[in-house]
């Protein structure tokens, strides 16, 4: 631990041999800005990494049981949901959604399967009319029949099962709606007792009120001078994501006032946090992250509690796509800077996007989800390792926790 005035103040342990990592953690903290964060990882089903550092809130040190908006992260736990409901044999991936909702089967949507939501190629991006049911001051998020009355009337985007188009609220909006037809509960419920409970985790989709306190307070990240090119370029990036009528507009939810990019301040409203919203507002802990992950990298089962099969880890980790994500190419960008996306059933593999490292880690037999501003975790069955990185100002640059990820598998001698 250490508290000194000229370093921020960090805690935690490593297991013998895994120093390395530690000092790594210790020597990046500057990279987390005014914020704070905490690295988490398993190897073999024993947890081997825990350090958190930095600050939650103005004035507040990053604790032990800090919790982080993990973003689309987020969509692992819902995926975990709907792995656990196709295990028990409730959820058919080739049955059509509409058997199961029936108002879902309007608009064009009649032959979209289960499959082909957890794979982002449903095509629906956004409940129709959605600058009725939500607001970016915190109104709404929490109307769920209104949301899936938006997506039962929302018509395809893109074609349906033939292209990647990413989902990002209505991934886990649509996923909810399928766990309330089938069991009667939420996802967030489903997940506290299915999950969250028999493992003794400290994940949430949907923070109580009481719980705020823990959770870190999000900073955007700060503004900075760009060469007159890259300033070029994300000026366009940005004006295609405010037009309702782009694919990523739709996805990110473009509404008068900006879309989620413009609008990160409401991660922190209570309004938001309260609500289930099961694609992007999850709040967690790194050492839960790793620990849900540990899960699925040893097999399904983890001391003794198992939660799902091997038999629907190999499903739901088999490729569906190696493609473009259809919104990255509205910008038209160059054939050389086009991620190729492995996206499984819900959960994502271990591509690269143009000029980081890649998303899960280094190896490429990972599975997983990043999220918005740095956020991811992992498992990694072939290497026996799970972690886990959390952090509460927003980069774009992943280059520390890359680094660290590194340091794991290479402490592990895994690498």
């Amino acid at each position: 631990m250490n508290n000194s005035q000229t370093m921020k103040r960090w805690d935690g342990t490593v297991a013998p041999g895994f120093e390395r990592v530690r000092d790594a953690f210790v020597g990046g903290l500057d990279d987390f800005g005014h914020g704070g964060g905490a690295l988490s990882a398993y190897v073999d089903g024993r947890p081997i990494v825990d350090l958190w550092g930095g600050n939650a809130r103005q004035g507040q040190a990053w604790e032990r049981d800090t919790l982080t908006t993990i973003f689309s992260t987020t969509k692992a736990l819902a995926t975990l949901c709907a792995q656990i409901l196709f295990d028990r044999g409730r959820l058919d991936l080739d049955a059509r959604v509409a058997d199961i909702w029936p108002e879902f089967g309007a608009a064009g949507k009649e032959h979209i399967r289960v499959r082909h939501i957890l794979s982002h190629t449903s095509g629906v991006l956004s409940p129709l009319n959605v600058a009725d049911i939500v607001t970016w001051q915190g109104d709404g998020w929490n109307d769920h029949q209104r949301i899936a009355a938006g997506l039962a009337a929302a018509a395809p985007a893109v074609t349906v099962g033939a292209t990647f188009a990413y989902g990002a609220f209505t991934f886990g909006w649509l996923l909810d709606e399928l766990v309330r037809r089938i069991t009667g509960e939420s996802i967030g419920a489903f997940f506290r007792r299915e999950v969250d409970e028999p493992l003794n985790l400290d994940i949430r989709i949907g923070t109580p009120r009481s719980v705020h306190p823990r959770v870190a307070h999000f900073i955007p990240e700060p503004s900075r001078q760009l060469a007159p090119e890259a300033a070029g370029k994300i000026a366009q990036a940005l004006a295609i994501a405010r037009d309702p009528s782009t694919l990523t507009g739709q996805a990110f939810l473009a509404l008068s006032d900006g879309d989620l990019l413009d609008n990160l301040a409401v991660v922190n409203l209570p309004a938001f946090q309260e609500a289930e919203i099961p694609a992007i507002n999850g709040t967690a802990t790194a050492r839960s992250l790793a620990r849900l992950f540990a899960v699925l990298a040893e097999g399904g089962e983890l001391e003794g509690v198992r939660v799902v099969s091997q038999a629907s880890i190999r499903r739901f980790r088999t490729i569906q796509i190696n493609a473009p994500n259809a919104l990255d190419l509205e910008g038209d960008p160059p054939g050389d800077a086009i991620e190729l996306h492995r996206r499984m059933l819900g959960y994502h593999g271990s591509s690269k996007p143009y000029g980081l490292p890649r998303r899960l880690g280094p190896s490429d037999s990972a599975f997983g989800h990043d999220g918005a501003g740095g956020q991811v975790a992992f498992a990694d069955p072939k290497a026996g390792i799970a972690a886990a990185f959390v952090r509460s100002q927003w980069t774009w640059t992943t280059t520390y926790s890359a680094r660290l990820l590194e340091l794991v598998y290479s402490c592990a001698g895994r690498a």
